[in-house]
């Protein structure tokens, strides 16, 4: 039996699928902008939504997007503070995503002095979950926790060629993004790739 339900007040309808996140990735941060990039399912339309609030109260929000054939979209904001911490989610078809939130801070207005910690790595190994990615997200540096992650290497190995079609590389993205410690660097801090 599928799409099972009871009520005592009559007919509850058609099973409705809910819109889920498959990864969420921030990057491509300056001063007053950011870009996100989710890979959503159920979704037709998607805005990023950005607070100084941990919360999301106040927000401020993206143009809409549309997922594309693949799922993906890229969301961007910008009119941001500089120097800023600010918080982010997804809101799928007006509803507000409990998955996919993060954090970020926009860097200093340009010609300013400022001192602040960035995290490298380089050539993970295929669908890792590496306790490094937990560590890098968590590591304070002498200027607080890190601005960037700049990944120098590859995300996995399964490149094109040798009978490797496009939709392959696209399902080892997915599958590479996927491993819970790999999900929460991405979204914790915006990564150079």
């Amino acid at each position: 039996v599928d799409d099972l339900g009871g009520s005592t007040t009559g007919w509850l309808g058609p099973a409705v699928p809910l819109p889920s996140v498959g990864h969420t990735w921030v990057g491509a941060v300056t001063d007053d902008s950011v870009t996100v990039s989710y890979e959503l399912t159920n979704v037709t339309s998607a805005r990023l939504v950005v607070s100084e609030s941990e919360d999301l109260s106040s927000p401020t929000y993206s143009s809409a997007g549309s997922p594309d054939a693949d799922g993906m979209v890229k969301l961007a904001l910008s009119g941001l503070d500089p120097d800023t911490r600010y918080y982010f989610g997804v809101e799928a078809d007006g509803l507000v995503l409990g998955d996919g939130r993060g954090e970020f801070a926009t860097d200093p207005s340009p010609g300013s002095q400022a001192s602040f910690s960035v995290a490298f790595g380089s050539c993970q190994v295929t669908n890792s979950n590496a306790e490094t990615f937990e560590v890098i997200a968590g590591w304070e540096g002498p200027y607080g926790r890190a601005r960037r992650f700049i990944h120098l290497g590859d995300l996995h190995y399964r490149d094109f060629g040798a009978g490797t079609s496009a939709a392959d590389v696209v399902d080892q993205y997915r599958s590479s993004l996927a491993p819970s410690r790999m999900r929460m660097l991405l979204y914790t801090i915006p990564t150079v790739y």
